[in-house]
């Protein structure tokens, strides 16, 4: 049902903010968040600069993560250090298998099939996630259509 790719991922350097927010409350953290990061420096390029979100818990009305946004950057000035709760840390090079998303299929428990494709697909390849789930946004949301591509759901590889 899903076109399940595979892509190589750069060694990086990534700014990034960690929330516990439930559900009522991303709008807002993904504002303000947002803003930080990109006033922490310039981005990279392409697929490898895009923002993503790593998800380290359920976000929904019940619960609250734990939720981080990441901000790849191309360079931070020698002895300048992230503000307030922006971190900094390099991320190594890796694989990952994603599946590109419309907006049609966000929410939750839309993304729960796609969730299950990606674990299936990196067992079935004897493969094990290097890390927990994450939404790379290649799309606005807020101003997307039903069939926009909007994110690219992935799981990092060993």
């Amino acid at each position: 049902m899903y076109e399940i790719e595979l892509r190589s991922i750069p060694e990086r350097t990534v700014l990034s903010i960690n929330r516990h927010v439930d559900l009522p409350g991303t709008e807002r953290f993904f504002r303000d968040a947002f803003a930080s990061l990109r006033a922490a420096g310039p981005g990279l390029e392409g697929i490898a600069g895009a923002p993503f979100l790593v998800f380290y818990g359920e976000v929904s009305e019940d619960s609250d993560g734990p939720l981080e946004l990441c901000r790849p950057v191309a360079a931070v000035a020698e002895g300048a250090e992230p503000q307030g709760d922006v971190r900094r840390r390099v991320e190594p090079a890796h694989e990952e298998a994603y599946i590109r998303l419309r907006m049609k299929e966000m929410g939750w428990p839309a993304l729960l099939p796609a969730c299950d494709a990606l674990e299936r697909r990196a067992r079935e390849q004897g493969r094990e996630p290097a890390g927990p789930l994450r939404q790379v946004l290649i799309g606005d949301q807020r101003t997307a259509t039903p069939k926009t591509p909007v994110c690219d759901l992935s799981v990092p590889l060993r």
